[in-house]
């Protein structure tokens, strides 16, 4: 199969990119202009140089190809609802219209379990309503509905999953916590709050097993969860027994909520980016737990890395770069 994966450079992408690969797949790789290439396996797919605006070349990068998977999105805390707009909305309907005029015959969209915010059941599932609370989440919430009506109305076989936390090697979104852990710095669990971390090996077999399970309903939602949610507060222990650290100390979340507030204000009149903002302490604050069902059921998704093992895994990384002491 060949296949045209979008933000191969990023973290999750350039996993996809190294697991299809591994597998004997062919990979033709979105990039974009002066992006930095942190895996270097992504340098042995054939590579597109571009943008989600450019849609003559996403015409080029579908040529060809069996399927495209789209990892690429605006997901910064800072930036600008316009902006994360324009990348996670537009520029994913322009890479739908030039798949469906290259006749592709399956597409995989990524979106987000950040499109629940706080979880109020058991285990969230396609079927929960959703409950965005920041821009990138709204982001996505809107495309999973654009991307399903177009794709219908294109007869483009699509599938959407969702990915909760995800971490493993190469992942720079969550070296800040690990750093705040390693030098102790007060975190604001609450003791009830479930998180549901998923490696992202696990996350990218469940990718490459839906793209092999084709023809699935159009426009067929999927989570692709770890093997099981865990407390906030065992997963803080979980990330200090990976650093050879004693677990930081907890404070009320009210406090830092507080305080977050405040640092949004600031950063908006000033377009500063603090390191404490309310989104950020959502994985604290917010329940995510989630049922990985249909997934099970449509192509078998059965996710296998110990959560122990990947996070020393990770810190290894991390200290092999000299991001972490």
């Amino acid at each position: 199969m060949k296949v045209f994966v979008t933000g191969a450079t990023g973290f999750i992408g350039s996993h996809v990119v190294q697991l299809l690969l591994e597998q004997g797949h062919e990979v033709r790789a979105l990039v974009r202009p002066n992006a930095v290439i942190h895996n270097p396996v992504v340098e042995q797919s054939e590579a597109v140089t571009a943008d989600l605006a450019d849609t003559v070349a996403l015409g080029r990068g579908c040529a060809g190809v069996d399927a495209v998977v789209h990892c690429a999105a605006q997901v910064g805390v800072t930036d600008r609802e316009e902006d994360i707009h324009r990348i996670n909305v537009d520029g994913t309907l322009n890479l739908i219209n030039a798949a469906a005029e290259a006749k592709v015959s399956r597409m995989i969209h990524l979106s987000s379990c950040g499109v629940f915010g706080p979880v109020t059941v058991d285990l969230a599932d396609s079927s929960t309503p959703l409950d965005p609370r920041n821009a990138y989440a709204r982001s996505k919430v809107e495309i999973e509905k654009r991307a399903r009506e177009l794709a219908e109305a294109l007869d483009l076989p699509l599938a959407i999953v969702r990915p909760p936390w995800t971490y493993g090697p190469g992942d720079l979104r969550t070296l800040g916590l690990f750093r705040a852990i390693e030098k102790g710095w007060p975190l604001p669990w609450k003791t009830s709050v479930r998180t549901h971390p998923v490696h992202v090996r696990d996350f990218c077999r469940g990718i490459l097993a839906c793209l092999e399970a084709f023809p699935v309903p159009t426009g067929r939602t999927y989570i692709l969860a770890g093997p099981s949610a865990i407390s906030v507060k065992e997963l803080v222990a979980s990330m200090s027994d990976a650093l050879g650290c004693r677990p930081p100390p907890n404070v009320p979340p009210r406090l830092m909520i507080a305080a977050a507030t405040l640092a949004d204000f600031v950063g908006a009149q000033f377009d500063l980016t603090l390191p404490l903002t309310r989104r950020r302490l959502h994985f604290f604050t917010y329940a995510n737990a989630f049922s990985t069902a249909e997934a099970q059921a449509d192509f078998g998704y059965a996710p296998t890395e110990d959560l122990s093992a990947g996070l020393l895994e990770t810190v290894a990384d991390y200290r092999a770069k000299g991001l972490l002491t």
